[in-house]
C-alpha cells in the first residue's frame, strides 16, 4: 500500500488493528521519509488498545457505531523528546467483516478492526505546492478544521475549530474580500477561505480555485484509503487461499478441483483455554503472532499450504493446489 500510494515523505506508516489492538505497522521503523537522522520508531504502539484508551477510545467506538472514517491532527508526535513529525493527520477506518462481533451500548456490529494511515501534513502541503499555488495567483487563504469533541465530565458536545494550513496574509481576510466553502469531511468540518486582500479581480476565479484545492486534497485522501482496503482484501484472500487459487478467482474463473490424494496436518496448543486465561489479551495476541509467523516460515519452507487459522487451531495441506506423489505430501 505504501509503495503504491507513490508519497514518499507524506505516508509516513500504515497499520492495521484488528479488533481496536495494534498489531501490524509497515514501516515499523521508518528512516525512509525523514532527514536529519530522524528515526519513526513504532513498536511501542505494537499492542495498543485503541477501543479502551482513555482518550481516543470514545471517539474510536463512535466511528464504529456510525460507521465514518476519523481524522485526527495535525498534531506533534514526539519519540524521546524529539518531534518526529511536527504536523501529522491520522485518518482511521473502520472495517466490517461478516462473522466477527463487537458489542458497543447493547448494540452488536460486525466489525474486523481499524485500518490507519499517518500522513505528514507539512509534507503533503509542500508536495501538492499550496502555498505557491495561491501565492502565484497573488491571494490568500486559510483552512481550518471543525470537530466535535465530549467533555467528558459533563458528557456534552462542543465544537472546537483549528487552523490546519494559512498563509502570510490570511488575517487580513473577511466578509468584503473573500469567499468560505464548508466541506463536510468524514466525521469533522473543513473549510477553506480565499480571497484578495485588496480586493477582488475575477469573482469565478475565487470558486476555482476552491473547487481545485479541496478537489486535489479529497482525491488523494480518497485514494490512500481506497488502497488500504484493497491491499487488506488481498491480505485476507491471502491467508485464506493459495495466492494461484487468488489470482483465478480475480480473473472470474469458477474453480473446481478434485485432489485424489493429499495430507492434512492439524496442529493445537495443549491446554491452551487455561494458558490463555492467565494471560492479558495483548500477552495472548502477540504469543499467537510470534507462533504463527514462525509457523508461516516453516510450511513455505516444506510446500505446505495453511488453509485455516481458528484461535490456537493451525491447520495446513500436501497435496493441494500443488499435487505430490505418493507418500511425497505426508514427508512434507
Amino acid at each position: 500500500v505504501k509503495e503504491s500510494a507513490r508519497m514518499s515523505k507524506v505516508l509516513v506508516n500504515v497499520h492495521l488493528a484488528p479488533f481496536g489492538a495494534v498489531c501490524l505497522l509497515y514501516p515499523l521503523i521508518n528512516t525512509e521519509d525523514f532527514d536529519d537522522d530522524i528515526v519513526m520508531n513504532n513498536t511501542g504502539a505494537i499492542g495498543l488498545d485503541i477501543l479502551n484508551d482513555p482518550v481516543s477510545g470514545y471517539y474510536t467506538r463512535e466511528a464504529i457505531k456510525n460507521d465514518r472514517v476519523t481524522i485526527q491532527g495535525p498534531l506533534t508526535l514526539v519519540q524521546g523528546g524529539v518531534p518526529v513529525v511536527k504536523e501529522a493527520l491520522i485518518a482511521r477506518n473502520p472495517i466490517y467483516v461478516d462473522g466477527f462481533e463487537l458489542d458497543i451500548d447493547d448494540d452488536t456490529y460486525p466489525f474486523w478492526g481499524f485500518t490507519t494511515v499517518l500522513l505528514n501534513w507539512a509534507q503533503l502541503k509542500e508536495k501538492v505546492e499550496l502555498d505557491a499555488f495561491f501565492q502565484s495567483r497573488e491571494m490568500d487563504y486559510l483552512m481550518t478544521r471543525t470537530d466535535t469533541l465530549v467533555n467528558f465530565t459533563s458528557m456534552e458536545e462542543y465544537k472546537r475549530t483549528v487552523t490546519i494550513a494559512q498563509s502570510n496574509q490570511s488575517s487580513y481576510l473577511d466578509e468584503m474580500n473573500s469567499v468560505t466553502v464548508p466541506i463536510k469531511s468524514t466525521d469533522n468540518e473543513w473549510a477553506l477561505t480565499v480571497g484578495y486582500t485588496s480586493g477582488y479581480e475575477a469573482p469565478w476565479n475565487v470558486w476555482a480555485c476552491v473547487v481545485v484545492v479541496l478537489g486535489a486534497l479529497l482525491a488523494s485522501l480518497a485514494v490512500m484509503l481506497t488502497l488500504v482496503e484493497k491491499k487488506r482484501h488481498e491480505l485476507l484472500l491471502y491467508r485464506m487461499m493459495p495466492k494461484s487459487i487468488v489470482h483465478r478467482l480475480q480473473r472470474g474463473d469458477t474453480i473446481v478441483e478434485k485432489y485424489d490424494l493429499a495430507t492434512i496436518c492439524i496442529f493445537d496448543i495443549v491446554s491452551f483455554t487455561s494458558l490463555s486465561g492467565t494471560m492479558a489479551p495483548k500477552q495472548v495476541l502477540l504469543m499467537l503472532k510470534e507462533l504463527y509467523t514462525e509457523f508461516d516460515k516453516i510450511a513455505r519452507r516444506h510446500q505446505v499450504i495453511n488453509v485455516e487459522t481458528i484461535g490456537d487451531a493451525y491447520i495446513v495441506i500436501a497435496g493441494g493446489p500443488e499435487k505430490c506423489e505418493g507418500r511425497e505430501g505426508a514427508e512434507r
